[in-house]
């Protein structure tokens, strides 16, 4: 999901993944390429669009990956989050294969975003509540024109 939205995130460390014991796994971005807990997924393009102002909707319908998603957002230098608070699963879990060959997933670390704010099953919380997310953010990114 960070990939299809990786032209306006800028490169650098985006999220880190944080284990109980502090030990932590970054996931950055360099030139269509996300690195993340040994991985790497290559988009195989480096546009960017720089200084655009990005609105991000939340509410209790956004949730996992989708809050992992809003979370990259953070490094975006002109964002803005509308709506309500988030669903509150913003950590990362694991999955361990069990011997009667069935897996078993367990939530293993909390999410830290790029201004190093910790969240373990904690809610995004948008910077302007409103039950008119659309028409606030339409207003919001107007006023950049």
């Amino acid at each position: 999901m960070i990939l299809g939205i990786s032209s306006i995130i800028p490169d650098g460390n985006i999220l880190f993944f944080v284990s109980p014991d502090g030990t932590s796994e970054k996931i950055f971005l360099k030139k269509g390429t996300i690195n993340a807990v040994g991985a790497s997924i290559d988009l195989n393009h480096n546009i960017k669009l720089t200084n655009v102002p990005v609105a991000v909707i939340i509410n209790k319908q956004t949730g996992s990956s989708g809050e992992i998603t809003a979370l990259a957002l953070k490094k975006v230098s002109k964002v803005k989050y509308f709506g309500q608070n988030s669903a509150s699963f913003t950590s990362a879990n694991r999955t361990f294969p069990l011997y009667t060959g069935t897996t078993m997933y367990l939530t293993t670390a909390g999410v830290k975003d790029s201004k190093n704010k910790l969240y373990v099953n904690d809610p995004i919380v948008p910077d302007i509540q409103t039950n008119d997310p659309y028409g606030q953010a339409k207003q919001w990114i107007d006023s950049f024109n």
